[in-house]
């Protein structure tokens, strides 16, 4: 479990896959950042379970620390032994909580953790050209763009760049100084 001011990371589990997060998986705003346009409960289910089981893999639900309330998830992902990196994504699902920095919160305290506890040399993530307030938060946090897949995913019948970008741990150190 990690926690901070206002949240609280717990390992998720499958009594978290609920109506609620069915319908922000299924929100095109919500899921302009994600692979597909539309989750049944069951794949749903089926990915929470596979990756709460799955060596190397830290999926938490992101719980506001004051209401006791699941407002998203965050994991890391993909992990490189020989290369100490992971892959990163987040998702605030409850649109309240859009807009008021616990992206932010929730990604520092991440970032602390694959840095600081797993001892990672970097963190690494993709992000759709659309999703422009996620690109701005990365930036905010020292991600840089490593590279661009032109044209490389589809939404609403529009084809999208996949943009690659990634922090290094002696980066996170310097920044947080």
């Amino acid at each position: 479990m990690l926690e901070s001011d206002r949240v609280i990371l717990r390992n998720i589990s499958i009594s978290d896959v609920n109506d609620e997060y069915y319908q922000w998986l299924n929100d095109p705003e919500n899921n302009s950042g994600l692979a597909k346009d539309h989750y049944s409960i069951e794949e749903i289910k089926k990915y929470v379970s596979e990756k709460s089981i799955q060596k190397d893999c830290y999926f938490f639900a992101i719980i506001d620390k004051e209401k006791q309330k699941f407002i998203g998830t965050v994991k890391l992902d993909n992990f490189d032994p020989k290369a100490y990196h992971m892959e990163f994504g987040i998702l605030i699902g409850d649109k309240n909580y859009h807009g008021k920095s616990y992206g932010k919160e929730v990604c520092t305290l991440v970032l602390n953790f694959a840095f600081q506890t797993l001892n990672l040399n970097k963190v690494w993530l993709a992000v759709y050209e659309n999703n422009i307030a996620a690109q701005k938060l990365y930036k905010k946090l020292g991600f840089e763009v490593e590279g661009i897949q032109k044209k490389h995913v589809v939404k609403n019948n529009q084809f999208f760049d996949k943009i690659l970008m990634a922090i290094f741990k002696d980066q996170w150190i310097k920044n947080k100084k």
